[in-house]
This record gives C-alpha cells, structure tokens and sequence, in this order.
C-alpha cells in the first residue's frame, strides 16, 4: 500500500487546530506538528490513523475501538507519557491530539552516535527509565501492552529523559483487519505473530532495543528472532547487563524476566549504585535532587508502586516526623488561563530526616492537581523538590480546594492545596485598587496637613484642604464597597 499524501500546511482541523508541518507520514496515515489555535497556537502533536481497509460494519468497530483507545490514552498519567488532550473523527481520518515532544528518538542517536553500538551506561539509564514506564503500564487493574517498543518510538529529550511515542494506534486498526497487532518485525516477540501479548512481550521488546543500541545490529536487517549473545559482538558490555538482554530475548515467554521490576534488578546487577541519571525536569516539573529519580508506577494510598518488591527495601516503617514537607500549605492563583503564581511557589520540598532510603509515593485527592511523578526514592537525609502541576484547562472563578498526599513507610503527609480562580477583568481591577487606595490616602493626608497649616500659620488653604480630605475619604469608602463586590 502506498503512503497517502499528507495535508497541507495550514489546514485545520476540528475547527481548532492547523497543520505546521507533516513530521512522518506513511500507508496508515501520519504525524503532524500543529497548533492549538483555541490555545494562543499552542504545540500540538496531531496522530492520524487512515481506515479505507474493510466493509463498513468493520470500520465502525474500528472507529469505535479508536475512541476506547483514546480514552484508555487519556487517563493515563505519567511524565514518560505524552499527554493525550483530545479525539477527534474527519471521515475516515482518525486523530489523537497529544503533547508535541521535543528531540530525537534513540533510532537517531544509535545511527549518529553508534560505534557501533551507544555506551553501556547510556542505554542501561534510558532503560530503566522505560522498564519505569512498563511498571506502571503493566499493573493497571486494565493492563496496557505497549506492543511496538522499538528505538523508533523512544524519544529522547533535551533533559535526557525518555519519552514513549506511538501508543498503540495502529494497534487498533491493524487488529480489525489482520486479527493481530505484530508490532515491528525484528522487535516483536514471536508470541505477538499469533495474536498474544502480555507483559513479557514488551520485555522482548525491550530487550531487542536494547541489544540493537549497544551492539549497533540492527534485527530489522537481520532474521527475525535472530540475536547473538550480546558480549559476542560486544564484549565490553557487562556480563549483569548482557545476561538480562539475553534472557529477555528468549522465545519462551516463561523464560524471560517476569517483570519489568525483576529485569530492572537484573541489570542493576552490574553496580550496587542505581544507574538512572538525576531527573532534571524544566518547566512545570520538578528538579529531583536525590540520587535516582526513579519514578515506579502509582499504587493505592499508603501502598508501594506496583512492580517493586519489598526486598528492594521500600517496606520500612517512619514515625511521623520522618518526613517533612515545606510549605505546610500552598495557594496557587489563577486569572482566566494564565497562571499568576510562580513556579517555585508550586513546589513542595520534601525532606528525609531518617537513616532510612525511603520509597514515597505521590498522589492528590481531587483530578486537577498533578504531582509531576507518581512515586521517588527519598535517600536519607536527603530532599527533592515535587512539582505540583494544575491540570484544569478551564476552571470556574472561585476558591477550590485540594490536598497532595505523600506516602511513604507506612504513613502519609498531606499539604492543603487551594486555587484561586479569578476573571481576568476583576484581576486587573484588583491590581488597581492598591494603587488607587493609595492615592486616596495620599489626597487625605495632605488634606489634613494642609487644614493644619490653615489654622497654625492663617494660611488661606482650608477649602482645598477640605477638598483633599473628602476625595480621600470618599475615594477610600469608594474602593472598599468596591473590594467587597469582587468577593476581596
């Protein structure tokens, strides 16, 4: 099948959002850098499922898979995983709208910076950070399978950090009209050929990755299921890490690594020290100062993320005053769209007064408050800064109140969050009450003073002394009425 030829740029879509450029484009559809115009041309990325394949009953079960995906998309909530915003049908074009991630995907750096292969550090660090993500993905109570983890669809940020692409959509499709999603031959596990996938197949997946990235062997150029043992054609690699790669390579899912926690240990055998570079997030994350930054999948309140086992040493008990939080409370400000409060004031730091390396999750008690993480290890004695990050696009003026929670040894801290949503007119109002108020002050004073001087020295000024006076005391009454009308 032949690629079809993109849209041009400045079409619009939805009514919402135009076309800047085509970023990849092939048989099924394509990627588009585009802008929210509803959002001041905010960056969008458009992904465009074409469905022309199959009788018209097996589109509309199509189309109707493609909204459960989008949904399924929607609510997750990860710092791996691009934000999906929005779903939308054109006809037989099909969109997700997602955060527009910025950088080159691992297929890049392996062919601009292979020696073959990348160095052992880099690529064990970026994969521990998608094993993260896999954690997280594969304890739902709705497991997700992410089918197709290839270089292709592992960006990597500015920051360093990993990003999955991607997610799933040709899945939906391609499974009406072959009754199977294979992923990306070379890549895909033989299990995924017959229609089956479970965790371990993305731990194939992985494991395929990351013997292409250290190696440089490319297995879409090779036959499939075709690895040699990784210290064979590189024999630099550690022996921890080589085994984990092979291992997770078997054709027996049985023979793999049972979890992604599990190839996590298994490749951090090759140091007693975590691998994971520090978590440097800009913007509206938040700058982790601990030792790893490793961010494991959200549990339940109080419990531990799923995919880490009690033996790492997260099942320890704190007192109370193990943890301690600053501030004790926050206030974040609102006016229409723009956010008034700086970042700094969004960031809860958290600070380890134990001898303990402590596991803390993060979560909040209402769905607009977002800790930029759901879960960090807390060296002892040491801090991280957690961002908490509002994820309401519209909110209605008024007071809302929240509270993040940190869990961790047993118990919970919790940090009372309220937002206050104003118009932007009565904001702008507001800034200039102060002022106002300040020159009422200002004609009062010089009023009395100058009724003052009238009487001490017989100056003849008592009548603009009067006038000032009043205007003062009309103009402060004035500001007050006005002050209590916005609610201040």
């Amino acid at each position: 099948m032949h690629a079809h030829a993109p849209l041009a740029a400045g079409t619009v879509l939805g009514g919402r959002y135009r076309i800047v450029t085509a970023l990849a484009s092939g048989s099924m559809g394509a990627v588009y850098q585009a802008e929210d115009m509803r959002l001041s041309g905010r960056p969008r990325a458009l992904k465009e499922m074409l469905q022309t394949a199959g009788t018209q009953q097996e589109r509309s079960e199509a189309e109707m898979w493609f909204r459960r995906e989008g949904e399924t998309l929607m609510s997750l909530q990860h710092p791996a995983i691009p934000l999906v915003h929005d779903t939308f049908s054109d006809g037989q074009r099909h969109y997700l709208v997602m955060d527009l991630v910025d950088g080159r995907s691992l297929e890049q750096v392996v062919v601009e910076e292979g020696r073959p292969g990348l160095e052992e550090k880099r690529v064990v660090g970026w994969a521990e950070q998608v094993l993260e993500v896999l954690s997280y993905l594969h304890s739902r109570s709705d497991p997700l399978i992410f089918r197709d983890l290839k270089p292709a669809n592992l960006m990597l940020t500015p920051q360093g950090q990993i990003r999955l692409i991607d997610f799933g959509i040709a899945r939906v499709f391609t499974r009406q009209a072959q009754g199977t999603a294979i992923g990306t031959p070379g890549y895909a596990p033989p299990e995924q050929y017959q229609g089956l996938a479970e965790p371990a197949s993305d731990l194939y997946a992985l494991g395929a990755t990351m013997h292409h990235l250290l190696t440089g062997r490319d297995p879409r150029k090779n036959r499939p299921f075709d690895f040699p043992p990784v210290r064979t054609i590189a024999p630099i690699v550690s022996a921890p890490v080589a085994n984990a790669i092979d291992r997770s390579l078997s054709l027996d899912p049985r023979a793999r690594p049972g979890t992604a926690a599990e190839m996590r240990r298994a490749i951090r055998a090759s140091s007693t020290q975590d691998t994971m570079p520090k978590l440097s997030i800009s913007g509206s994350l938040a700058r982790s100062h601990t030792g790893s930054g490793a961010m494991p999948a959200l549990a339940s309140r109080g419990a531990l993320p799923a995919g880490i086992d009690p033996a790492d040493g997260a099942a320890l008990q704190v007192g109370a005053r193990g943890i301690r939080l600053q501030p004790h409370e926050m206030t974040i400000s609102y006016a229409g769209s723009a956010i008034l409060t700086k970042i700094d004031r969004r960031t809860i730091r958290i600070k380890n007064r134990t001898n303990k390396r402590i596991l803390c999750s993060f979560d909040s008690d209402v769905p607009w408050l977002r800790p930029d993480r759901p879960a960090a290890w807390l060296d002892p004695h040491d801090r991280l800064d957690l961002t908490v990050g509002v994820t309401w696009s519209n909110p209605p003026a008024g007071n809302h109140h929240g509270v993040v929670r940190v869990h961790g040894g047993g118990n919970t801290w919790s940090v009372p969050v309220s937002l206050q949503v104003n118009r932007l007119g009565s904001v702008m109002l507001d800034r200039l009450i102060v002022p106002l108020a300040g020159l009422a002050m200002l004609c009062f004073s010089f009023g009395v003073i100058a009724m003052v001087a009238s009487y001490a020295l017989g100056l003849h000024v008592d009548v603009m002394a009067w006038d000032l006076i009043v205007v003062g005391l009309v103009g402060r009454v004035l500001l007050r009425l006005l002050r209590a009308g916005m609610g201040r």
